[in-house]
Order: C-alpha cells, then structure tokens, then sequence
C-alpha cells in the first residue's frame, strides 16, 4: 500500500510540473514531447493488475526524495528538467516489468486522466477498507457474495481504465463528479469509519452499478 501511494504521488507531482513546463516551451518541443510519452509509460505500468501479483521491493527513501527533486525543479530549465525526471522514472522502471504504449496520461484536452486518477484512487481506498476488515478478524475474501462483487468490480474497473487509455470513451465532468467526489467520498468515509461488512457491500455493489452504467461491460 505504501508504494502504491507513492506511486500516485508521484504521477499527480510530475504531470502537475510537465503541465508547466509545457507552458514554458515552444509548442512541438520534441524533447518535451519525449519525457511526457516515457513518463506516461512508466507510469501505466503500475495501473495493471498483475503489476502488483507478488510484493515489489522498493527504496522509499530514494523515491520519496527524486519526488521532491522534481517538485523543485526549474520549469524554464527543461534539460535540468528532464535530468531530474528521468531519474525518477528509471527508478520506477526496475519495479515492474513493460507494458504495451498506450495514448498519454498527460493529456491536457481530456478529462480522461483525472477519471482514471480517481478510478485508482477509489480502487486504493477500497483495497485498505478489504484490508481493515482483514485485520479486525472478517475476511471478506471468504464471503461468496462478496467475491461476486469484488470480481465484476475488477472486470467493471479494467473494461473503463482500457476505454479510458485507449480513447474509446471521453469522461465528462458529471461523471467524473460523481466517481471521483461522491463516490470517493463514500470510500474515504468507510476507510476512516469501518462500516458493517454488509453496508460496505451494498455499497459497492452500488458502485458497480454506477460504473456499468458509464462504461458497461461488452456483451
């Protein structure tokens, strides 16, 4: 979990500071253009399932500080720039293997990476409710109508996230409302106050149903 928060983090700061240094740069700038690409290849790496199948062992301390690195960074200094995030992302590379390119996450005409931000972020939230659940002695894992959930839940999430990426869909404002404040904040509510087991499952069963409802699943 900690790496996984890490990982966000560091994706919010370094698309914050290229948002900037393009404002800085000529339109075109192939160098630019470059560094966004990579960076939005690393960084879809992590948004795959299977990246986070078995533990990943990280250097906190190293990663922690290249994110700080880069949030001091001189926008108008864009080889310095890229310098910088570039030691940040070979860092990231070493923990995940690649994965196939897919269009930009920094794409600033689309609102389709702040939906894909708060897909993840509520997918974080709910993994850490699953996990306090764990640890007060209920393991959601073992109850079948939660496993029914929890896996349309992962087909629901996967099918919207490659939509999304691929730029088969575009999100709209009202949507993104919706999954990323009134959703978002029911999970952050239920991670700070454990609600009864069967109240987080109505939930997100609920969830389901607002998710299918954007993007539904191919018949």
């Amino acid at each position: 979990m900690r790496l996984k928060a890490i990982i966000h983090d560091a994706k919010m700061i370094c698309r914050h500071k290229l948002l900037l240094v393009q404002q800085q740069s000529e339109e075109g700038n192939e160098e630019l253009d470059t560094l966004i690409d990579e960076a939005s290849n690393v960084f879809q790496r992590f948004d795959r399932v299977d990246a986070w199948s078995s533990p990943i062992e990280f250097d906190e301390l190293l990663l922690r500080q290249q994110i700080l690195s880069i949030n001091k960074a001189e926008e108008t200094d864009l080889p310095a720039f890229a310098e910088t995030m570039n030691a940040l992302l070979e860092s990231l590379k070493g923990l995940v293997p690649e994965q196939p390119r897919a269009r930009s996450l920094f794409d600033i005409n689309s609102l389709n990476p702040q939906m894909e931000e708060a897909l993840l972020k509520n997918q974080r939230l709910i993994d850490d409710i699953v996990e306090k659940f764990r640890e007060a002695g209920e393991n959601l894992g073992q109850l079948p109508e939660y496993q029914e959930v929890s896996e349309h839940q992962q087909n629901l999430i996967s099918n919207y996230l490659e939509k999304l990426r691929n730029n088969d869909l575009q999100a709209n404002s009202v949507d993104l409302e919706i999954i990323n404040v009134n959703w978002g904040g029911i999970f952050e509510a239920m991670n700070e106050n454990l609600p009864p087991s069967g109240k987080f499952i109505e939930y997100s069963a609920g969830y389901n149903e607002e998710v299918e409802g954007i993007c539904p699943l191919a018949a």
